[in-house]
Parts: C-alpha cells; sequence; structure tokens
C-alpha cells in the first residue's frame, strides 16, 4: 500500500499585477527625472515574458499524457505520464540510479512544475478543474502524479515518492513531500487517481532567452554612451562665470 508523512506544500500563485504596477512606478519615476533611456527599459521589461510555455500532448481522446520543454530549475524537460508499478516503468525500481530526479528538493521542483505550468486550464482542455482529462485518471476530485526520488528512506523495500496532487478549486493543488511506494504491488492501472510522470531531458536543456534581452542590453550600452556624452558637453562648455550646476 501508498503510505505517505504528512508534509505539503500549496500550489505557488504569481502575482503579474503587482509586478506591473512595480514597473508602472519606475517607468513614471523615469520621467520625471527626464530619463527617457530608462523608462524604455522599464517598459521592455514588462513585456518580456519570463519562459516559454510548455507544448501540451494530447491524445485523440483529449487526455492529457503528457508535455514538452517543462521548466524544472531552470533545465527544459519532456514528461509523460504513464500507468502501471514502479517497478515496469523505472527500470526494477529498486535503486537511486533508476530515477528521473534524485533527492526530494529535485522531485518536488519537478511536482511543483507541474501544476505551475502543466496542469492548466486552457484552449486546449481544462486540465486544472477537471483532472479526469489526465491520460490515468478518471477521478473527478483529484489526479495524483508520483515522481520517485530515492529508495528505502521512508519505508524499507519502498520507493521515495513526491506526488503532484492536482484537485478543481482554488488552494487545493498540493505537492507531498514523502510518500512511499511498493516497487511492485502498487500499481497505478487500477487505481483512478493516480498516475506516474517519467521526466527526460529536452533536445533544448536550458531555456534560451528572449530576443528582446538584446534589445535590453543595447539599450543600457546607448543610454551609458548617451549620459557620458552630456557630461563631456557640460565639462566644455562651462566657464568661471558660469558654474556647470546651471547647465
Amino acid at each position: 500500500m501508498f503510505r505517505q508523512k504528512r508534509s505539503f506544500t500549496t500550489k505557488s500563485h504569481r502575482k503579474p499585477a503587482q509586478f506591473t504596477r512595480r514597473v508602472a512606478v519606475l517607468y513614471s519615476t523615469a520621467l520625471r527625472r527626464g530619463s527617457m533611456v530608462l523608462a524604455l527599459l522599464c517598459l521592455l521589461t514588462a513585456a518580456v515574458p519570463a519562459t516559454a510555455s510548455p507544448i501540451l500532448i494530447i491524445d485523440g481522446n483529449g487526455k492529457l499524457t503528457g508535455a514538452t520543454g517543462v521548466d524544472v530549475g531552470g533545465t527544459l524537460y519532456d514528461v509523460t505520464f504513464l500507468e502501471g508499478t514502479c517497478a515496469v516503468l523505472f527500470n526494477g525500481c529498486d535503486a537511486v540510479s533508476d530515477f528521473d530526479f534524485i533527492g526530494v528538493t529535485a522531485a518536488n521542483t519537478a511536482s511543483q512544475a507541474l501544476l505551475d505550468q502543466v496542469f492548466l486550464d486552457s484552449a486546449l482542455g481544462n486540465f486544472d478543474t477537471v483532472p479526469s482529462l489526465t491520460f490515468g485518471c478518471s477521478s473527478t476530485l483529484n489526479c495524483v502524479t508520483f515522481i520517485p526520488y530515492g529508495f528505502g528512506a521512508i519505508s524499507p523495500g519502498a520507493a521515495d515518492v513526491s506526488l503532484a496532487g492536482n484537485a478543481p478549486g482554488a488552494g487545493l493543488d498540493v505537492v507531498a513531500n514523502q510518500v512511499a511506494a511498493d516497487p511492485l504491488l502498487d500499481d497505478t492501472t487500477s487505481r483512478a487517481n493516480l498516475v506516474w510522470a517519467k521526466w527526460s531531458p529536452s533536445a533544448t536543456a536550458t531555456p534560451v532567452p528572449e530576443p528582446a534581452t538584446l534589445a535590453l542590453l543595447g539599450i543600457g550600452l546607448a543610454g551609458a554612451r548617451l549620459t557620458k556624452l552630456r557630461r563631456q558637453r557640460r565639462l566644455s562648455s562651462a566657464s568661471p562665470f558660469r558654474p556647470a550646476a546651471w547647465e
């Protein structure tokens, strides 16, 4: 049977509205100080997204079977949802080297990435509010995704597992830090709300910087050059009878 120690973290929620307000304040301040370069930097920063969204993989029945390009701690991974036992899916499931992520921190980061980037409502499907749209889950209450990361630390002879619990309703999604799964007996095929997540590095292993990053760098260099030229002109036009502070 699955065994679990109660240790949870809730799904993270970004606050884009607060970020936008901060950019607006910086932009207003820059204009008051006469720095158009800084104002342009603020606007471009607000327009650049953090990372590209993963590409969801959906079968002919509208079921979410995985995703490509999921950002896990700064590295892009592909993930596939599979049913079965840990032993069958993870090379016997009897050593840490069998797993895609090693250690609870890495596995929890991957679980959180599923909640933040994959199990979302979109035009492709309501994969957050309708858990049964995820492959391997038929329950309408929740869908729990298993990610093994260790062996024997929680229960002798069992795999240590992190889980991403996706449930409809605000604030109900959770990441469980420690769960134990028997390699041979715990088969998700017979469970309506359990499925394994199998990960592999994407072809592009590290997120590529947005093109606007180069534009930001160029504007910054141009701003530094403009400031230097202004200072040089002020120094050359200063005289003993007209203090440079008046310029």
